[in-house]
């Protein structure tokens, strides 16, 4: 994450372009007014992104399957940071306050990490699986190897099987708990 930040920090300018500043942190009033991140919302957000440079957009993609990977349940065990704690050190090259006024700048830091944190919402889907798949290599949480092929049967509610890219061997993801395993997931005893 340190190496990732300093070289966010040598870029030119913000993923988000100065101009953008005001709509993003009007998003995020909006979205702690309402107290949810409703569709609409989200579809705001997604449309600011769009209109950003592309070379800016697709960095911004990449930091996302970082930060979701680093905050991972697989992998936060080892690196301590949770989305929010990511968020928290990556919002200054997501989005800056162009106002000098000191005021603006520690009013408006809040929702520069609230902003942060809803990229990696909006984004997120595109990522689940990868992200899954490079916890588990990398922290060892079972092997393909070990992987019984069950593909046949059918999955308890909330999971979905997926083919890792690098091993080919089926692993399981669950997008409510964001587990995933390399071994089917076990129906619950009926008592």
């Amino acid at each position: 994450a340190g190496m990732l930040k300093e070289w966010l920090r040598g870029l030119r300018q913000v993923i988000i372009p100065d101009l953008k500043y005001p709509e993003c942190i009007n998003l995020c009033k909006e979205v702690e007014k309402e107290e949810e991140f409703s569709q609409e919302r989200k579809q705001q957000l997604l449309a600011i992104l769009e209109s950003i440079p592309s070379v800016n957009l697709s960095v911004l993609k990449q930091l996302v399957r970082v930060v979701l990977l680093a905050s991972h349940p697989l992998v936060v065990t080892k690196t301590k940071m949770t989305e929010k704690n990511m968020a928290i050190v990556f919002a200054p090259s997501i989005l800056h306050n162009p106002s000098t006024d000191p005021t603006s700048m520690l009013h408006n830091a809040k929702y520069e990490i609230d902003f942060a944190v809803l990229c990696v919402l909006a984004l997120a889907h595109e990522w689940e699986t990868d992200v899954a798949a490079t916890a588990m290599r990398i922290t060892g949480g079972g092997t393909a190897g070990d992987a019984k092929d069950d593909t046949d049967n059918p999955l308890m509610a909330g999971w979905e099987a997926h083919e890792d890219p690098e091993s080919g061997h089926v692993y399981y993801y669950n997008k409510e708990t964001k587990k995933s395993q390399w071994n089917p997931p076990s129906m619950p005893v009926n008592k």
